[in-house]
């Protein structure tokens, strides 16, 4: 029995140690998490106090910025003197926020006007040297036991002489600031933490400081001493902690826009350190407390990111071209407002104008900008009640339509596009503007996900659907899809593809029109994908987009030098290759040091190596293409003009710029020869370049009959699928070794007689 008892006692006192040691873990647990929470608490508290501080101090500098506008464009009117300056404040709207207007002449001169009374401030030395001295300036000053701010502004003649001081004065309540729980002053000092002016001091008077006393004019005066002992003086917001009668108080400086002034918020300990209380009272009551607790700070602190948010969009929210909502703007109303008609269908649309670039170039960008402002103004007026309209950027703008049905849609769009076209025609001299529309289309009624990414689609839609000019409505659809999809996965494999060594040269010969001997080939790229051969169409536009482009080229020329420098080395027959070149290689400032030491590593003379070159690049950089296609020729390149016919500056190109070859667009021959007239047109270009003492290549020759045409035309070198299609590196060497090369082949670029 005794051994029971003994047992029973081991047990009970074990499950004694056991539970005392559960109640002791139970609270440290208690203690920790709740320190850990006070902490947390405490640096949130803090983080909330400087933004209502900072928010504070942006307010008084707002206020003030509004003031010195309006003194700096009224010290620019013609003719003010101490005579008229009331009657110019009196024109502004802002005239009934000035208690008083003054003017103080080069002498220091006074003179103060106010309706129907006096006021005579206390003007001390120090004032006037520094209102004489600067142009601008700002201070307190005090009449009859009253302070006002004043802002003064220096005025000058159009000899830019001083003449005088505009000064124009308000009652420091302009300033004031509504105070917040537990904010018991807010001072105005400066670095040195030198009291200039206190801002609540009125409100603060009425209010136990919660430090045992009341607030009166010895407690404020404790709270100066104790900022000049503070270092306030740092241009950031900061908080200073110290000490009155005992109790903790917190101090948040934010550095202001003016003089060396900081805006000093003084806040009791109970605004940091709730926690504290929170020991005394049970685990769940207290985890409750500073749940209730935690909540109310990231609400506060939500609504208060959400003010400042509001505000900032506010001054970003309108395009300045136009007045139009900004993208931003648009995509903050979608996700937040916008709450379309129950009984309608959503269309995201992205309106565009084709070949905007040409209006740039043509008529310039005043009236370019005017297009984009009509544009505004005309969709503007069509759009329905319920839709939206913004301005993404150059001639793209953003709108959100109501449809009930695609017809419907297609049918309005369509005649938008029609209207505007003829809409701007007199800001371009009768020029027709044609729009493009790029949509996707949301598929329920009612409320539903409305995504600014829906706008991206529209945008791919326009881009990545095939290139018909007088094509109006893109859809973004499963074939948009799939080939952004494809462009993702290029653009993945890209720099591996390179490595690899999968982008192959196939070569396109060149013949002699006249005895279609060979003369030369172009360098055409492909793709060996693991999967398939993909043609440059394919991957061409998504390099260039992505800037690899500059890559790819600097790659293709590299291994034309190779083969040009194996042939010289075998003693084989060589004709000259040409290579394309992206039009981003002309803002690259190393292009010409590089090109050069490409070729000459591989010690191949340059008149082997043609640089074929798009028009579109004169049209883009005049000046810079004008320069750099001479220093090509200067150092021995061949240069030739691709695709000349496609573009607008075709004829511009051929009056200034220095090039070896001109090689006529497929689309300007096939589109031009099927008629008298064009081939008239096409004969006195070929005249003309041959005048120009350039030599003239036309590819995509496909016919006998075309290239008959070519040769009577006088047409130098011809290229096309009559001759030959693209062929790989191999079957071009086969070539070279039995075809006949044309004498002109090796030619220096001097045209053929």
């Amino acid at each position: 029995m005794k051994n029971l008892k003994s047992i029973k006692h081991r047990l009970n006192l074990r499950v004694v140690v056991v539970s005392l040691l559960l109640i002791f873990v139970l609270i440290v647990l208690e203690l920790g998490v709740a320190y850990f929470i006070g902490s947390w608490h405490h640096k949130s508290v803090l983080n909330s106090l400087l933004n209502i501080a900072s928010r504070d101090a942006q307010l008084f500098s707002f206020k003030i910025d509004r003031r010195v506008e309006l003194l700096e464009t009224i010290s620019q009117k013609k003719g003010l003197n101490d005579q008229n300056f009331s009657a110019y404040l009196k024109d502004t709207t802002m005239y009934s926020v000035l208690y008083a207007k003054g003017w103080i002449d080069l002498e220091g001169n006074c003179r103060f006007v106010k309706e129907k009374e006096q006021f005579n401030p206390e003007i001390s030395k120090a004032y006037l040297d520094s209102v004489l001295t600067k142009d601008f300036y700002l201070s307190f000053l005090r009449d009859d036991e009253r302070y006002f701010l004043s802002l003064t502004q220096g005025v000058y003649n159009k000899d830019k002489n001083r003449v005088g001081t505009l000064i124009a004065v308000m009652e420091d309540s302009i300033l004031y600031s509504l105070p917040t729980e537990h904010q018991k002053a807010f001072f105005i000092v400066n670095s040195k933490g030198e009291y200039i002016k206190d801002m609540l001091l009125t409100e603060v008077q009425t209010h136990e400081f919660d430090f045992g006393v009341e607030n009166d004019s010895s407690l404020v005066e404790t709270i100066k001493n104790e900022l000049l002992s503070m270092d306030v003086s740092k241009k950031k917001a900061q908080v200073l902690k110290s000490n009155i009668d005992k109790r903790i108080a917190y101090y948040i400086s934010i550095p202001l826009e003016y003089n060396d002034w900081f805006l000093i918020s003084v806040y009791s300990d109970k605004a940091i350190d709730t926690h504290n209380s929170m020991f005394k009272i049970l685990f769940q009551a207290m985890t409750l407390i500073f749940f209730v607790l935690l909540i109310g700070i990231l609400f506060y602190s939500f609504t208060l990111r959400l003010f400042f948010r509001r505000d900032l969009e506010a001054q970003l929210s309108y395009d300045s071209l136009t007045g139009a909502f900004t993208k931003d703007k648009l995509f903050l109303y979608l996700k937040n407002s916008y709450n379309p008609p129950s009984n309608c269908k959503v269309a995201f649309v992205v309106s565009n104008i084709k070949n905007f670039g040409f209006f740039n170039t043509v008529f310039g960008q005043v009236r370019s900008d005017e297009i984009i402002r009509k544009t505004k103004l005309y969709l503007t007026k069509k759009l329905k009640k319920e839709e939206l309209l913004a301005r993404s950027f150059a001639d793209r703008f953003y709108l959100v339509l109501c449809y009930q049905s695609e017809e419907e849609l297609n049918h309005r769009l369509i005649q938008l596009s029609e209207e505007l076209r003829f809409f701007n025609q007199d800001v371009v001299n009768g020029f027709p503007v044609n729009y493009c529309f790029g949509i996707y289309l949301t598929q329920k009624q009612g409320r539903r996900i409305l995504s600014p990414e829906f706008f991206a689609l529209a945008d791919m839609a326009i881009k990545n659907s095939p290139k018909e000019f007088s094509k109006t409505l893109f859809y973004y659809d499963a074939e948009v899809q799939k080939s952004v999809e494809k462009e993702i996965l290029l653009e993945s494999r890209m720099e591996e593809a390179l490595i690899n060594e999968e982008f192959l040269v196939y070569l396109q010969p060149k013949y002699d029109a006249n005895t279609e001997e060979l003369v030369g080939a172009e360098a055409l790229v492909r793709w060996q994908t693991p999967n398939e051969l993909l043609f440059p169409d394919s991957f061409i536009p998504i390099f260039e987009k992505s800037g690899f482009i500059l890559k790819l080229d600097t790659y293709m020329l590299e291994k034309v030098c190779q083969i040009q420098q194996q042939r010289l080395i075998e003693n084989k027959p060589i004709v000259p290759i040409s290579v394309n070149q992206s039009r981003l290689l002309f803002y690259q400032p190393d292009y010409l040091e590089t090109l050069i030491s490409i070729v000459d590593k591989y010690e191949v003379p340059r008149r082997l190596i043609e640089l074929e070159m798009t028009e579109t690049v004169l049209l883009e950089n005049d000046s810079a293409a004008l320069n750099l296609f001479n220093q090509l020729l200067t150092v021995g390149f061949r240069v030739s003009m691709d695709d000349f016919g496609s573009g607008y500056s075709s004829l511009k190109m051929l009056k200034e710029i220095d090039v070896n070859i001109i090689k006529l667009d497929r689309g300007f021959l096939q589109n031009t020869i099927n008629s008298e007239r064009g081939k008239k047109v096409v004969i006195s270009v070929l005249r003309l370049i041959k005048d120009l003492r350039l030599i003239s290549i036309a590819e995509g020759v496909e016919t006998k009959e075309q290239l008959e045409f070519l040769r009577d035309a006088g047409c130098h070198f011809v290229q096309g699928y009559y001759f030959s299609k693209p062929i790989p590196l191999q079957e071009f060497v086969d070539k070279l070794e039995t075809f006949p090369i044309s004498v002109n082949a090796l030619k220096d670029m001097v045209p053929l007689n």
